[in-house]
């Protein structure tokens, strides 16, 4: 799905952030540093590993407004 440096799993960085697509930037970093505080190694230990590099690598795909714009037409948004 995804050709980046990390693979989303099928997911896409909007699911995986729980947001809508249509949310705008500022909530889309508020998800990803909610997501952050509970699935960081650093809190959640080894368990929260995978988890947190999807959640890194959806905010990659989303946190600049270009790339956002790439990944939303790649999805046919």
């Amino acid at each position: 799905m995804v050709n980046d440096r990390w693979e989303l799993s099928g997911d896409n960085a909007y699911s995986v952030l729980g947001v809508r697509q249509d949310v705008d930037d500022a909530d889309i970093a508020a998800a990803y540093r909610s997501l952050a505080r509970v699935y960081h190694p650093d809190v959640a230990g080894e368990s929260g590993n995978a988890r947190m590099s999807r959640i890194n690598a959806a905010w990659d795909r989303l946190r600049d407004p270009r790339r956002r714009d790439d990944y939303d037409r790649e999805l046919g948004i």
